[in-house]
């Protein structure tokens, strides 16, 4: 609109059959031409970029005298041309050109003019920049500001990464996500919360390594990474589902916390978009602020894990110092370790000489219990600790013991 405006008083200025604006804006180079000229017309972007590159004014009389000449949409040729340069404080913001359709010759008065207008203009086109920078940062602001307060209504992980996800959709105008957290052997990333995506692809994408896929690739190089179609996907065997799902651009970006990466989020539109400076600035800011949010959560979880095992060991404690019951002890610090383990079912078995004697169990039916009476020593999950003299924790697939899998499965021990 400002560059319109610039234009137009220009004209009026000089009475010129047009006037064309050149401005290098993040190395891309914007061109408004009035009055019928191609924008793209190569002498007068020539003229102009020269112009912009040096700074000075440039006159050109009986352009395209040699070459094909200069001709308006009007059927009017241009005879005469003044480019000069938009400085502002020591810098060349651009350069404007001025054309007219008769043969002119650019006095000094013309020149002081144009000059003077020019520096008008550049101060003009400054005040929008600042303006669009003011904006941009009040965006962002607003955006991390919303965010934060977003995620920080709870330290409870998962609804963490459904608000900071919601939210981020929200703010950053993309219809799907999901977030990846780096687990425990540092390789493997696995999806916590997604939304504005099928089930099926949510599957598919369950688990992804590191340098897989745009969270994959994000995570192993700690910058963010975009795509504003697929075509340079970087793994053509996980290409097939997003396709499915119709997603065109992607964006992925590791989630910080105390430079340390503890995951990434995946943004997707099913639409093409690409991702300016002022996105990729928001989505690192957004990546840190959530990263710190979850070492917070996790912080919290370790904490509130600490402070039930020290309940748990005074209860225990408390009870074998108040009772001489060895079966009321044994029922309290069963209960007290399903309590601090989050777990469901549990025996606890005392040796008696060569074998192993059921003295609590919780959670099993009782049919399970009497099955469950005596276990000699490496027989079953008791037996095999008791013998190795230390915990050991298995999927129900790498069970040991073939004759008693059926009744654990009855159980729905997984």
């Amino acid at each position: 609109k400002m560059l319109s405006v610039i234009i137009d008083i220009a004209r009026n200025l000089t009475e010129a059959a047009g006037c064309a604006v050149m401005l290098l804006e993040n190395d891309r180079i914007i061109i408004r031409v009035s009055d019928g000229l191609d924008a793209e017309n190569e002498f007068v972007k020539n003229l102009l970029h020269e112009v912009l590159k040096d700074g000075k004014k440039r006159t050109v009389y009986g352009p395209g005298k040699n070459k094909s000449p200069l001709i308006l949409r009007d059927g009017r040729m241009i005879h005469s041309i003044l480019a000069i340069p938009l400085n502002l404080k020591g810098q060349t913001l651009g350069s404007m050109g001025i054309y007219l359709p008769y043969q002119h010759q650019f006095e000094e008065k013309d020149i002081n003019l144009l000059t003077s207008f020019a520096y008008q203009a550049s101060s003009a086109i400054d005040n929008v920049y600042l303006f669009k920078e003011l904006s941009r940062h009040n965006r962002l602001i607003k955006s991390l500001y919303d965010i934060d307060r977003v995620i920080s209504r709870s330290l409870e992980l998962e609804e963490i990464l459904i608000s900071a996800l919601e939210k981020a959709l929200e703010v950053t105008e993309t219809e799907a996500g999901g977030i990846y957290l780096l687990e425990e052997d540092g390789q493997t990333l696995g999806l916590k919360a997604h939304l504005g995506i099928s089930d099926e692809l949510a599957g598919f994408f369950s688990q992804i390594k590191v340098g897989q896929g745009i969270s994959g690739k994000a995570v192993e190089s700690g910058e963010t990474v975009t795509l504003e179609n697929l075509a340079e996907y970087p793994n053509p065997e996980l290409l097939q589902p997003l396709l499915k799902e119709g997603i065109v651009s992607i964006a992925g970006f590791p989630l910080m916390s105390k430079e340390n990466i503890v995951g990434a989020m995946t943004l997707a539109s099913k639409k093409e978009r690409s991702f300016s400076q002022d996105d990729l600035e928001l989505l690192s800011s957004i990546g840190n602020q959530i990263g710190v949010a979850i070492d917070n959560s996790r912080l919290f979880r370790e904490l509130a894990q600490h402070d039930k095992m020290l309940n748990t060991l005074y209860a225990i404690e408390n009870m074998v110092s108040k009772s001489l019951n060895i079966e009321e002890i044994f029922e309290v610090a069963l209960s007290k370790v399903l309590e601090v383990t989050d777990t469901e079912a549990g025996t606890l078995y005392s040796l008696d000489g060569d074998v192993l004697r059921l003295k609590a169990f919780k959670g099993l039916s009782p049919g399970f219990k009497e099955r469950a009476i005596i276990r000699e020593m490496g027989e079953g999950i008791p037996g095999i600790a008791a013998q190795l003299q230390k915990a050991i924790t298995m999927d129900i697939s790498q069970f040991p013991s073939p004759l008693l899998l059926p009744y654990v499965m009855e159980e729905g021990l997984v």
